[in-house]
């Protein structure tokens, strides 16, 4: 009876031990975990508006996932994208900007983004008017 016992255990170990979904050791996220988050870069489409005013700040990354600028999110020429795991942004014309680093180049604040024809992640626009975006030139 003590036998059948342990051997009822040791089973039940082995095969709970199999049933977890990180397999590592070390604590690195199995494949199917994203060790990334989805990138919060926004780009305007068409003409740049004759935005010539300075857009200035700190490139950040918001509560959101979005690109900022001094707590603004940040609208980028077309052509922009994420460095690797969000590190920054690389944009035409002005070259790598890495979190943390200050900013200052041509653009302008637009407080009504709803007829803003835009591309890339376009959960960062504000949801209302009224709340102002930053906008780099090209």
């Amino acid at each position: 009876m003590m036998v059948k016992l342990f051997v009822v255990m040791i089973t039940v170990l082995l095969v709970s031990g199999c049933s977890g979904t990180d397999d590592s050791l070390d604590g690195t996220p199995s494949p199917s975990e994203s060790t990334t988050t989805p990138s919060g870069v926004l780009t305007w489409v068409g003409a740049d508006g004759g935005y010539e005013a300075i857009v200035s700040g700190t490139l950040g990354i918001g509560s959101n996932g979005c690109f900022e600028l001094d707590g603004y999110v940040l609208v980028l020429p077309p052509g922009s994208s994420a460095l690797p795991d969000d590190q920054g942004v690389d944009v035409p014309g002005i070259g790598r900007i890495l979190v943390g680093d200050s900013v200052s180049t041509a653009g302008g604040y637009v407080d009504d983004t709803t007829n803003m024809k835009t591309e890339g992640n376009r959960d960062c626009l504000p949801s209302k008017k009224g709340v102002e975006v930053a906008v780099v030139s090209s």
